[in-house]
């Protein structure tokens, strides 16, 4: 059986209140195990390297409180320096394997470019045969950027996290 491959969805919105209704609609989807999804983030950018996770949620529903890997994970790969910000239990060597990550596969470039400064927008990362469905939900998007991430891969730096803040 073939290794089960991740997309990891950033979609820009002009207003917050758009991005928050996608999300809710992302959410749902999960909750009615419509999508299998990994992890999804609410988030502002303010300017360079200052965003501001607003709200969280996983396919069991809202991520409330301390957030399970898979919340970093999606963390971790929008932004290494927000992960340290927002997490003093991960360690500088988990900070830098999200930093390679994100260097190696091209990520970096892309996640930075995904979100302008000022916006809201949706990080999501789910099963890639559910990017359809994904797309779907998410209307007020002004702009998507996809990238994917292999299952070992996640794995490895959802353990790396835990690991870490455990």
């Amino acid at each position: 059986m073939g290794e089960r491959r991740k997309d990891v969805l950033v979609a820009a919105y002009l207003f917050e209140d758009l991005a928050r209704n996608d999300f809710e609609a992302v959410l749902t989807l999960a909750e009615h195990r419509t999508i299998r999804l990994e992890s999804a983030l609410l988030v502002q950018k303010h300017g360079p390297e200052r965003l501001r996770v607003i709200e969280a949620g996983t396919n069991g529903g809202r991520a409330d409180g301390a957030f399970p890997p898979s919340v970093w994970l999606a963390v971790g790969l929008l932004s290494p320096t927000l992960l340290a910000q927002t997490s003093s239990a991960v360690s500088p060597d988990v900070v830098d394997a999200f930093e390679k990550y994100r260097t190696v596969r091209g990520i970096a470039t892309a996640m930075e470019s995904a979100l302008p400064d000022g916006s809201g927008g949706i990080v999501t990362i789910y099963d890639s045969s559910d990017a359809g469905t994904v797309d779907l939900a998410l209307p007020n998007a002004i702009k998507r950027t996809v990238m994917d991430i292999d299952a070992v891969s996640a794995t490895t730096l959802k353990n790396a996290l835990a690991q870490s803040t455990a």
